[in-house]
């Protein structure tokens, strides 16, 4: 798996990531994110995918891109179809709250 790849790769090789990030950042974390979504298809990519992400974010270069990505919300009908709808509303709520008050 693809996935599985590239976070042991983000594990084992900090500085490969650095240069990466360097050359196509927004990109390759755009990519990641895009994997975060819930598939039953393939359960564990999601978790290779937040497992990459996760180690990104203990690097500054990822943390700048990260923070200039644009909220987009929350695809509630998914969460709500996987048996997670009502764990994750108040969560939604207090997320989409979160970024209103940023961007004000």
């Amino acid at each position: 798996d693809l996935l599985a790849i590239m976070a042991n790769l983000i594990c084992a090789y900090p500085d490969g990531v650095t240069d990466a990030l360097q050359i196509g950042g927004v990109k390759l974390i755009k990519l990641l994110l895009s994997q975060t979504s819930i598939d039953p298809m393939a359960p564990m990519a999601r978790e290779w995918a937040i497992v990459c992400i996760g180690k990104l974010c203990e690097m500054p270069e990822a943390q700048s891109v990260i923070s200039d990505l644009e909220w987009k919300g929350v695809d509630e009908q998914a969460l709500r179809e996987a048996g997670l709808g009502q764990l994750t509303e108040s969560l939604v709520a207090k997320l989409s709250a979160k970024h209103k008050q940023e961007s004000q």
